[in-house]
């Protein structure tokens, strides 16, 4: 009895680790971080297991971003198909649908020339003084 109760308990803890695992992004064309000497056509994003796409968008060193519609996706695989980028860096931020049915987002970074700075956006509240 003690014996069919350790297996089940070990059945039921092996389930429930392999079931709250996410999809976790392995590597991206471009490459996080990189520095390009063309824009790329498209993004590639792969991934540790099966997904499917949510939303990407692009968002530009000035903070205007725009979503992308010409989306792939082949098993492990997004593929996403660039719109005409400007020099700069820029920011692909995707979310996605992991095969356990939980919702994954990150990003990524690149610069297309040149890497450029950021624009950081401060806001503040503002008490009144007593």
């Amino acid at each position: 009895m003690l014996s069919f109760l350790l297996l089940a308990f070990l059945a039921t803890m092996e389930a429930t680790t392999s079931a709250s695992a996410h999809a976790s992004l392995l590597r991206s064309a471009p490459a996080d971080g990189s520095v390009l000497v063309a824009p790329p056509l498209r993004f590639v994003l792969t991934f540790n297991e099966p997904v499917s796409p949510i939303v990407m968008r692009l968002v530009e060193a000035d903070g205007t971003g725009s979503d992308l519609a010409q989306i792939e996706a082949h098993d492990e695989t997004i593929v996403v198909t660039a719109p005409p980028i400007k020099n700069g860096t820029h920011a692909l931020s995707w979310r996605v649908i992991s095969a356990d049915g939980h919702p994954v987002g990150g990003s990524i970074v690149f610069s297309v020339g040149e890497a450029t700075a950021a624009r950081i956006i401060v806001q503040t509240n503002t008490l009144p003084t007593l």
